[in-house]
């Protein structure tokens, strides 16, 4: 049987929210209706990970959404724009 290797709670925080970020910069698109959506998926070592509160803020918006069975939320913006996407770390499986 082989061991069992768990990453600290704070690296994989870390390993997610990079994710989140380098995803979101390829999936928002620019302005062209009054809303937008930003597309963000979040996986650890390739597999999906469901349940996690992923939340948006900038521009003046303070949005949110959680993770689907993919690993996948979309979350309104107002328009083109600097965004910060963070995942909240106590959404997150041990």
């Amino acid at each position: 049987m082989e061991p069992t290797v768990r990453m600290p709670r704070w690296l994989w925080c870390l390993t997610a929210a990079l994710g989140v970020a380098v995803c979101a910069l390829f999936t928002a698109t620019p302005a062209h209706a009054a809303d937008d959506i930003i597309k963000v998926t979040v996986t650890h070592d390739d597999q999906p990970v469901a349940a996690v509160t992923v939340l948006v803020t900038g521009e003046g918006t303070d949005a949110r959404g959680t993770t689907d069975d993919a690993g996948v939320t979309e979350v309104a913006v107002p328009g083109s724009g600097t965004y910060e996407i963070t995942v909240d770390p106590a959404t997150l499986p041990e």
